[in-house]
């Protein structure tokens, strides 16, 4: 089956985003050994702020996370950020990926490692 075929609604519109093809690791931001920033805003308990430190974790990426359960002040930061109140945020560098669910939509899709510098 051709991979068009078997593209997920999100990774279409992520390829269609991209100019109609998939993100070239050569064009990336990150073309050095040098790591992006990762900061990730959530709070506990939170299954969906565990997935996403999961995955980053997995994929060997260093992260900040910034908890927003008692600091009105990040919580205010991230919301102004990402337009987002809900939990986890994810940053690479000054980009909003979104919460978890985008994170690994990017990942399955083969979008975040070029935007991990990979």
């Amino acid at each position: 089956m051709p991979m068009a075929a078997t593209m997920s609604k999100a990774c279409a519109t992520l390829n269609f985003l991209n100019g109609g093809r998939a993100t070239d690791p050569g064009n990336a931001k990150h073309q050095s050994t040098t790591m992006p920033e990762v900061q990730i805003y959530t709070k506990t308990p939170c299954s969906y702020c565990t997935r996403a430190r999961n995955l980053l974790q997995r994929k060997g990426v260093e992260y900040t996370e910034i908890p927003v359960d008692h600091d009105p002040a990040q919580q205010q930061q991230m919301f102004e950020r990402s337009r987002r109140h809900t939990v986890p945020q994810v940053f690479i560098d000054d980009r909003h990926v979104g919460g978890y669910s985008d994170l690994a939509e990017l990942d399955s899709c083969g979008e975040l490692d070029p935007l991990l510098g990979r």
